[in-house]
């Protein structure tokens, strides 16, 4: 398979030297899907049966929310609960109640945007193995990086095919470079916390200032942006 279309937004992210380079690679194709669902997408009929079947997750619906056009929201959500209300039944047991709720969970946990992004984001983390197994600057930006959020270690760890002969290698790298940033990361919180005792009263928060907001991004992605 072909990458370099791909190569820059990973280069650009790992220049970053964030938390997680794939976060930023989420964050640029998510943001693409979700204009996507406020503008073409809106009017094309594959699209709004594809809105109906699978809707939007409470992260894309509120993204979607504070977008720019109220209107195609509307049009989309109303079709959406249209679909959903033709799954409501009157309940004659506890068996089919239970039925009932268990589909009904099932569309809830569905996401049109999030079945969109996934394929993408597999495709970038079979990327990066492949640039590791082929580019010796990338394998050394690699190195120098600050680990990956949790979810998409899981994501690159999957992926490690994609590096070829040199996959055994890329997976010694790629587990020592997470322990090592969790590690830092572990102490850097550590040290968050000990400001909040009295002894620590007026000294310089220094580097640990955000750690909080960077562990939680570490652990769950990056869902806190800095202010």
């Amino acid at each position: 398979m072909n990458y370099h279309i791909d190569n820059i937004l990973i280069w650009d992210n790992f220049r970053e030297k964030g938390e997680c380079p794939l976060c930023g690679i989420y964050l640029t194709i998510e943001g693409k899907f979700v204009s996507s669902y406020l503008n073409e997408a809106v009017m094309e009929d594959s699209c709004r049966g594809e809105v109906n079947r699978y809707g939007f997750c409470p992260r894309h619906f509120e993204q979607l929310y504070m977008g720019d056009n109220k209107l195609g929201l509307a049009l989309q959500a109303h079709t959406r609960l249209g679909y959903l209300m033709k799954e409501i039944e009157v309940a004659e047991s506890r068996r089919a109640a239970q039925k009932m709720a268990d589909k009904l969970m099932g569309h809830l946990k569905s996401c049109v945007i999030c079945s969109l992004i996934g394929p993408h984001m597999e495709r970038y983390a079979g990327a990066v193995a492949q640039m590791y197994g082929k580019d010796g600057e990338f394998k050394k930006l690699f190195w120098e990086g600050k680990g990956f959020c949790m979810g998409h270690f899981c994501l690159l760890l999957n992926a490690s095919r994609n590096a070829g002969s040199c996959e055994k290698e890329y997976l010694r790298a790629l587990s020592q470079v997470q322990a090592k940033n969790l590690e830092r990361l572990h102490a850097e919180l550590g040290h968050f916390a000990d400001m909040f005792d009295y002894k620590s009263n007026g000294k310089p928060w220094g580097t640990v200032k955000d750690a909080l907001e960077r562990c939680i991004n570490k652990i769950c992605g990056r869902i806190i942006e800095k202010p």
